[in-house]
């Protein structure tokens, strides 16, 4: 299963609707029947044009 979400500390609203936002720990809770193999984090900054990729564990 592969879930994305909005970072913890990411936007809180996005195309002016509000967002829900998660770290891999809450989301973690959430599924307590499923195991983590990776996560990873993408930030990206439209407005400005500017892109950045960072891969967490």
């Amino acid at each position: 299963m592969i879930i994305g979400t909005f970072a913890a500390n990411g936007p809180q609203a996005c195309s002016g609707l509000p967002t829900a936002r998660h770290d891999p720990d809450d989301l973690a809770a959430q599924f307590p029947n499923l195991r983590i193999v990776r996560t990873s984090r993408e930030d990206t900054t439209l407005r400005r044009h500017t892109f950045s990729r960072s891969r967490d564990s």
